[in-house]
């Protein structure tokens, strides 16, 4: 037992910084490395995936497709966020600072469709395809999070509460690691998605319905943990940083919108199956 209270001390001691080398003339960022290389993989993942399914024309046109998705996700990521924060906050944007997952995903599904259609790339599995690396990706950007210290859960004394120091979000306060808890969720999302539902006889186009209802589920769900709500909607109390949120937030009200679009997606694949 007293081991078991030990490693939970140490636990509960561990410290993050933003910045994994400084080389001098060069910083590596935790948070930029993170997103690198998830989109590494998940470019190479995407390809494998596409040469299963015999996706004509895709693989020659994942260039552009590529480039198409990281100027929508960069731009839809930092709109929102310049949309959300305030005037104070506005002024980091230069410096790299701030960035909402949700903006991100809501600009790229639309311009990635467009893309699709435009290459004449086969729309629904190609869909199938992509949206796999939708929390692929995310669970590395949550990873980058946690060692940047931006992104953090509301207070805790438990064994996992970690403390940030020189971080960019509430330091010396001991809160739960809700980046981790969120890129566990996003790993198990893929994990289900590549080694279980896509090897099942599905009609084309419902994994893409799955990964939305999946992944508003779990963001509605860490959401109850995270310290840096400001104010909730429809709740005009605002929570103090390190409080978690006092009623629902702008994430779980798009993660209740993703559900229900992703159940409409579903029975409308289904009802074209029947016809």
């Amino acid at each position: 037992m007293q081991s078991l209270d030990d490693a939970a001390s140490s636990l509960r001691c561990i410290t993050m910084a933003p910045i994994l080398f400084d080389f001098g003339f060069i910083k590596l960022y935790g948070y930029g490395s993170m997103i690198a290389l998830g989109v590494l993989l998940a470019s190479v993942l995407a390809i494998v995936d596409a040469r299963r399914r015999k996706l004509p024309r895709f693989e020659a046109v994942f260039p552009w497709l590529f480039l198409s998705m990281a100027a929508t996700s960069f731009a839809g990521g930092k709109g929102l966020w310049w949309i959300m924060s305030t005037s104070a906050e506005r002024a980091s944007i230069a410096s790299g600072a701030g960035f909402v997952y949700y903006g991100a995903l809501l600009l790229v599904a639309p311009c990635t469709i467009l893309t699709l259609k435009l290459f004449r790339v086969p729309l629904l599995p190609a869909m199938d395809t992509l949206i796999m690396f939708i929390p692929f990706t995310h669970a590395f950007g949550r990873i980058g999070c946690f060692l940047a210290g931006c992104c953090y859960g509301c207070h805790s004394d438990g064994p996992l509460s970690v403390t940030f120091h020189d971080g960019i979000g509430l330091n010396g306060v001991a809160v739960h690691p809700v980046q981790l808890y969120e890129a566990a969720a996003n790993f198990a999302i893929f994990a289900a998605l590549w080694f279980w539902l896509r090897r099942m006889t599905l009609p084309a186009g419902s994994l893409f319905g799955l990964t939305l209802i999946l992944t508003g589920s779990s963001r509605i769900v860490t959401e109850c943990f995270r310290g840096d709500v400001v104010s909730a909607l429809w709740n005009n109390e605002t929570a103090a940083p390190g409080q978690c949120p006092t009623g629902l937030t702008q994430a779980q009200a798009i993660g209740t919108v993703m559900i229900f679009v992703g159940l409409l997606w579903l029975a409308q694949l289904r009802s074209l199956g029947k016809r």
